[in-house]
């Protein structure tokens, strides 16, 4: 708790850009790096990328889109960004009930994560953190699960009503994710 409040107080008058850069390098990355130690290291657990992965290990500007099935979803996209030299540089789009999370919340919106309510309400603010990532040029993997809602196979009224929707827009009907609202 009081390591982020510091961090606030002593950063808020840099300007956004150098916030991010030392942010990134003290604070987020070092802690990614700490949640992959624990998964990949001392679980046991491990992950294998392949396709076409980009070879480059600086930080990369990119857009993931991953189906959201469990809660450690978050972990297997810190393996990939990882490997991409990325590991300080993700950030997400987010339920907005997240940022009301007693000391993360803050953080996170600290941190750039885009809180998101459901509906086009919203939209007028994430162009406006879009742009301000942009203008202070703030690399970033920007992730987002489409869906929103964890697939949870024992939730029969989501599942129907997501091939409901899939149905009304002429879409396959999913059988292992939600279908996402286009």
């Amino acid at each position: 708790s009081s390591g982020i409040n510091a961090e606030y107080g002593l950063t808020l008058p840099l300007p956004k850009r150098w916030y991010h850069k030392l942010e990134q390098f003290f604070c987020w990355g070092p802690y990614q790096r700490v949640c992959m130690f624990f998964m990949e290291g001392l679980s046991g657990v491990k992950f294998k990328v392949y396709g076409d992965v980009p070879t480059k290990k600086d930080p990369v500007n990119a857009l993931l889109v991953a189906n959201h099935q469990c809660v450690s979803d978050w972990v297997i996209i810190d393996s990939f960004a990882m490997r991409l030299g990325n590991a300080g540089y993700i950030h997400f789009f987010a339920k907005n009930a997240l940022k009301y999370v007693p000391l993360f919340g803050i953080y996170w919106h600290q941190h750039g994560l885009i809180f998101v309510k459901r509906g086009n309400n919203n939209l007028e603010n994430i162009r406006k953190q879009l742009k301000d990532k942009k203008k202070n040029n703030i690399p970033m993997m920007m992730t987002l699960f489409p869906e929103g809602t964890r697939f949870n196979p024992d939730n029969q009224p989501a599942i129907d009503k997501s091939h409901a929707y899939a149905r009304s827009i002429d879409f396959p009907q999913c059988t292992k994710v939600l279908t996402p609202r286009i």
